[in-house]
Formats: structure tokens, sequence, C-alpha cells
């Protein structure tokens, strides 16, 4: 039996460690022995400790920069040494530091690379040249990203591999709770437009605001329009200017935020419309899950998201263009035969090219190959 040490910057409820939870759940558990690295706690934490045991180990200590890395030398090659791992498994390129320990001790290793040029930037020099060194392979979550890695950070394309990240298709769709969730959130009359994702500024969560803005005064009463957002708020700094923003455009009571919802799924059936208007995006995991709960979704055309969504399924928006974004949702509000022919070719695509059952495969190959 294998031993695979899973290392991730984050337990929070987002698409990275949500996507590893998944993957590690649904690898044959006669062939591997999981343990974990978390850099902190978070909602899914629990989760993780029923797949195999998990360790919590912050990335980036409070601590004076260099001297906190020098400091844990010793007892992370000796929490290496108890482990014993066949591999090092990096989900995401941030906890790369400890790609040189796997190196020290001959373990293999491999990144799950969910990042673009803003992921990547905010990396030192050192840990750009560790990613590149150290991991023998990658897993890119999308051509988007494998493009990237080949043609800004140098990375040889034999040694990187796509496989689309995947959701577990059973879980979205149903809308069993739709009447319910309505209710509660006083939302039965309302046109709502929705969206989920980290509140930051790669997630265009400020963009969101400016839309919501437009979009108010371009419907005035005619329809009464609510926005929901599904989200969480790591980014203290950004959280404050988000807030500020919903106060200047005089939009706060038209946005209704909830954080940290465990079931997600619920939630996309209450929405009439999905928006993602993020600035960059590898392939993301909320469109997937707006797609297989057969919602429209109008999105900008950035990262690995064009290889999620197409014109039958979606409308794609040149990137950062709200104006465009305001008037394709006004043209849908109008038109709801074109909204559910929309949410179903979006299922369709979804259980036909993203279900992680049928990805999973690809994903236990790799582990395989990379450990022999």
């Amino acid at each position: 039996m294998k031993r695979i040490l899973f290392i991730s910057h984050s337990s929070s409820l987002t698409g990275a460690p949500l996507l590893l939870h998944d993957i590690a759940a649904w690898l044959d558990r006669s062939k591997y022995r999981l343990s974990f690295i978390m850099n902190e706690e978070g909602p899914l934490i629990e989760r993780f400790k029923t797949l195999g045991p998990t360790i919590l180990d912050p990335i980036y200590p409070d601590e004076l920069k260099y001297w906190r890395e020098v400091r844990r030398i010793g007892s992370r090659v000796r929490l290496l040494r108890e482990i014993k791992p066949d591999l090092v498994y990096c989900n995401t390129i941030h906890p790369a530091k400890w790609l040189v320990y796997a190196r020290l001790l001959g373990i293999p290793t491999l990144t799950h690379v969910h990042e673009l040029s803003m992921g990547f930037a905010e990396l030192s020099v050192f840990e750009h040249w560790i990613v590149k060194r150290f991991s023998q392979q990658f897993i890119a979550v999308s051509e988007a990203v494998e493009n990237y890695l080949a043609d800004v950070q140098k990375i040889q394309r034999e040694r990187i591999h796509v496989v689309h990240a995947g959701i577990n298709m059973q879980q979205f769709g149903r809308g069993n709770s739709t009447r319910e969730i309505k209710c509660a959130l006083g939302l039965e009359n309302e046109f709502v437009i929705g969206t989920v994702g980290r509140i930051a500024a790669v997630k265009g969560s400020d963009l969101f605001i400016k839309l919501a803005s437009l979009l108010k005064h371009a419907v005035g009463t005619e329809v009464k329009i609510k926005f929901l957002v599904v989200g969480t708020t790591e980014d203290r700094e950004f959280n404050r200017i988000y807030n500020r923003m919903l106060d200047e455009d005089q939009i706060r009571n038209d946005i209704m935020f909830l954080e940290n919802i465990k079931n997600v799924a619920e939630y996309y059936s209450i929405m009439d419309i999905y928006v993602s208007t993020a600035r960059e995006d590898p392939f993301p995991l909320v469109i997937l899950e707006a797609m297989a709960s057969r919602k429209a979704v109008v999105t900008f055309a950035v990262g690995g998201i064009p290889e999620a969504v197409t014109s039958e399924c979606g409308v794609l928006i040149d990137p950062l263009d709200i104006t465009a974004m305001r008037d394709a949702i006004l043209s849908l509000i109008h038109d709801p035969n074109k909204r559910e022919m929309l949410g179903t070719a979006a299922r369709a695509r979804a259980e036909e090219l993203f279900d992680l059952s049928r990805n999973i495969a690809s994903i236990q190959q790799l582990i395989d190959s990379t450990i022999s």
C-alpha cells in the first residue's frame, strides 16, 4: 500500500481545498494510505480527518521571515521520516517549501497547480525556483494553466499533465430546499443574480458591486432584483475596501452576503443567473457547480473559463467589460426561455466533461507514475 502525503495551504470552503478533499475521498483506499498537512484551521479540517491523519503546520508562521523556516527544518524532516510517504502531493503552489524537504529525503513529488499569474505573484523568487526545480510532475487544472506554466514559467511540457477540475455531479441540480431557502432569505418574489467565491481582487468582487449598481439603475422598478454573494472573507484588507464600496455605490441593501455556507449546492438553486466577474481564474469549481445546477452563466472569458463555458451553455464577455456584462444579463432577465435552454445545456456539458468520478482515474495514474 502506497502512502500519500497531501499538503494544503488551506482547509477553507474554497476551490482548491474542496477539490483536494474530493480527490482524496475518491482514491482507492485499498491502494493508498492517506495523510494530510494543513496550513491552518478551517471548516474542512474535520472532513480531512475522516480520510486520514491530519496535522496542522503553518506554512507562514507569524515570525521573522527567514528564521521561522530555519527553526523548523529539523522538525519537518523528522515529520516526513515518521510519515514515510511514497509521494508528497502539494495541492497548489503555496506549500512549495515542502518540496525541498521531500527532495532531501528522496521522496517523489507532484504539484497540483490551481494558479495563474496573480497566484504566482504571491510567491517569493526563491519559492518560484523551488516550484520549478523540485516538483517532478505537475497537474494543471486547465489548458490555460498548462500554457502559463510552459510559456511563462518555462517548465517543460512533458512534466505538465492537464486534468480538468471536476465536481461530484450528484450534489448539484436537485433543488430540494429551494422554496424553503427563498422564504428564509425573503427572496420569494425577487429575481436573484448570484455569485460564489472568495471576496478578493482576483475574483473581481469589487467589479460585482459595480455590475450590481449598473443593473440596479438599468432595471429601475421594472424588476425586483437581488444580488446574492455566497463567499468567504479571508483577505481582511480587501474586505474593508469591499465594504466601503458597498456604501459608496449605495448598493449594500441590494446585495445579500452569506459567509462560510457548508452546503452551497442548495443556494445555486435559488439563483436565476450565475455571474463571475473574476479578473483571473484558472478553472473555477463554482462555475462547474452553477452549470451542474442548470444555471445560465454569464462570465468574463478569462483563464480556463472558456474551456468550461461555451456559447451553447453561457455567455462569455470580454474581460473586465462590465457594461457588456450588464447588457447580456438584462437580455437574459427578459428571456426566460433562453435562460432555461442555457441551463439545460450547461448541465449536459458538466455531466459529460467535468464529473470528478471520471477524472479521478487520470489523477491516480499520475500518482502511480510519479511514485514509480
